[in-house]
């Protein structure tokens, strides 16, 4: 996880919501949850791909959460 972190980290980013758990029978894998407002597509897609390329990440999915506007 903190390698992962340090690819927020560099860019001065601080996500609102970051969850970290330990999954799998023996605790090998954690699945991370990382929600960030306001984030432009092109700077989350990096992000993503800068994910995707530390040792032993195995799946990166990146959405987008659209606010429904009340008039």
């Amino acid at each position: 996880m903190p390698r992962l972190m340090e690819l927020w980290a560099k860019r001065g980013l601080v996500p609102d919501r970051w969850y970290g758990v330990r999954s799998g029978i023996d605790g090998g894998f954690i699945d991370v949850d990382v929600e960030i407002a306001g984030l432009a597509p092109c700077v989350a897609a990096q992000i993503a791909e800068s994910m995707r390329a530390v040792f032993g990440v195995d799946q990166v999915l990146v959405s987008e959460k659209r606010m429904a506007v009340r008039v």
